[in-house]
């Protein structure tokens, strides 16, 4: 074998057996082969670009679509997060009147509730009415025939009035009508003068207005009888009279003013634990005016004036009230102290006091079990009184009793009930009470009790189920 230069010389000659020509040659082949084969790889690997470059575009597209989509979606979230916006709010205002609902269906269960005891307290008071009600009716009708009296005395000074003042308008007319008849029998020699007719025009004037005040009085006297007005405690040193359905109180023969700004009393000159009647009288300058003081009331019998409760002796004093002084000579108008009572337009009052502890006895005879359960009031002598005591109690020794009566004044007034438990020391209920017809002027309920041996408790405290009250009711 020879081998050349780069220029074609030669430059060495090599030996080559024919086997190693053989394997040149296959080696020639199989270069051949692996060119062919490189030759389909480009081609495959141009297609295959081809179908990268395809694939691509696609990816492109693709792409283009998944940004639409992406948008879509966007917009479909921003859509869907403002109904859920909407549909949140609006279960936030459903839950809101829900919760209203709810409130408002619990205050009408309370109100309901609250109902149902103010019935339940309201049957327990009409109960305790309905037996006051037939010793109140007869003083009411007694109040009542009083007022018809004076109404009635105010009625007939009212016609006379009236009675009058037609009498002097038929003598006007009878004037006008002799003088117009005279003007016709002689010609112009009757006919009226303009003073005389100013004159009887002034007096048809003032007799019109007396007619027409009259009516006023008797319209207002009619439909008011003649007290309008009512007492109340405005402080502890002032009590006041204000006007009441009306401001007309019958004094002296007149139905006068009650002032619109009330009347007023102080404590000056009043003592201390001291019951005064209190009267309405007008002072020397026509100033409706209250007087307190201890002397007596009654029933006035003269003319123009029958009827009306004045101080004893004096017409010019009208009765309106009764009011105490208490230690400290203050007004007080409480629950515990009922010192002030009106003698016109009465209403119900109730009164109750409580043991703030448990108190107790050994006294074999009524004894005040202690004196910080008294109810102190007033009443008038034409008004029943009711009253009770109630609460539970027990006994220290089984088998003996203990006793409660209700009290007034320090005297027991029935023997209210004897307990006994099944054991010692067990809790029972204790009761007494009624209607009463007291003295007129100032009292005080107590509770009294007794025992055959032993300690009788009666309970007190915070427990107002069980613990011992002392109630009055009264008018004023």
């Amino acid at each position: 074998m020879k081998v050349f230069d780069a220029s074609g010389q030669q430059l060495v000659a090599l030996g080559i057996d024919t086997g190693t020509s053989n394997a040149l040659s296959v080696l020639s082949q199989a270069v051949s082969v692996l060119s062919q084969g490189l030759s389909v790889v480009s081609n495959a690997a141009s297609n295959a670009l081809s179908v990268a470059n395809a694939a691509s575009n696609a990816a492109s597209v693709v792409s283009q679509a998944m940004s639409v989509l992406s948008q879509a979606v966007s917009v479909a979230q921003a859509a869907l997060s403002v109904r859920i916006d909407t549909q949140s709010q609006s279960i936030s205002v459903l839950s809101q009147q829900v919760s209203a609902l709810s409130q408002d269906v619990s205050a009408r269960l309370v109100s309901v509730n609250n109902a149902i005891s103010v019935v339940s307290n309201a049957v327990s008071v009409v109960s305790q009415a309905v037996s006051v009600a037939s010793a109140q009716a007869a003083s009411a009708l007694s109040q009542a025939l009083s007022v018809i009296s004076v109404t009635d005395a105010a009625l007939s000074a009212a016609i006379n009035v009236v009675s009058n003042t037609l009498s002097n308008l038929t003598s006007i007319h009878n004037v006008l009508s002799n003088r117009v008849s005279a003007n016709s029998a002689v010609a112009g020699s009757g006919s009226v003068t303009s003073n005389e007719a100013s004159a009887i025009s002034a007096q048809a004037a003032s007799a019109i207005n007396v007619v027409s005040n009259a009516v006023s009085v008797l319209s207002v006297i009619a439909e008011s009888g003649v007290g309008q007005c009512r007492l109340s405690v405005k402080s502890t040193t002032s009590v006041t009279l204000q006007p009441y359905q009306g401001q007309l109180v019958w004094i002296n023969g007149k139905a006068e003013k009650v002032p619109s700004g009330g009347v007023d009393l102080g404590t000056g000159g009043l003592t201390s634990a001291t019951t005064y009647n209190l009267y309405a009288f007008m002072s020397a300058v026509s100033v409706m005016t209250l007087e307190a003081t201890v002397s007596a009331h009654a029933t006035d019998t003269a003319a123009g004036n029958i009827g009306v409760e004045i101080k004893s002796g004096d017409a010019t004093r009208t009765l309106v009230g009764m009011v105490r002084l208490n230690a400290a000579v203050n007004f007080v108008n409480s629950a515990t102290q009922r010192f002030l009572l009106n003698w016109f337009n009465r209403r119900g009052l109730h009164g109750a006091n409580t043991f703030t502890a448990t108190r107790t006895t050994t006294s074999a005879g009524y004894v005040e079990i202690n004196t910080e359960i008294r109810v102190e009031f007033l009443t008038w002598a034409t008004e029943a009184v009711g009253a009770s005591c109630i609460g539970f109690g027990f006994q220290s020794t089984q088998g003996e009793f203990f006793a409660t009566a209700l009290a007034f004044d320090g005297t027991a007034q029935d023997a209210g009930g004897l307990a006994t438990g099944p054991q010692a020391n067990y809790y029972v209920m204790l009761n007494g009470g009624g209607v009463y017809s007291l003295a007129e002027g100032y009292h005080y309920a107590t509770w009294f009790g007794a025992v055959s041996a032993g300690t009788g408790s009666y309970y007190g405290g915070a427990q107002q189920d069980q613990r011992c009250t002392v109630a009055i009711s009264i008018r004023g």
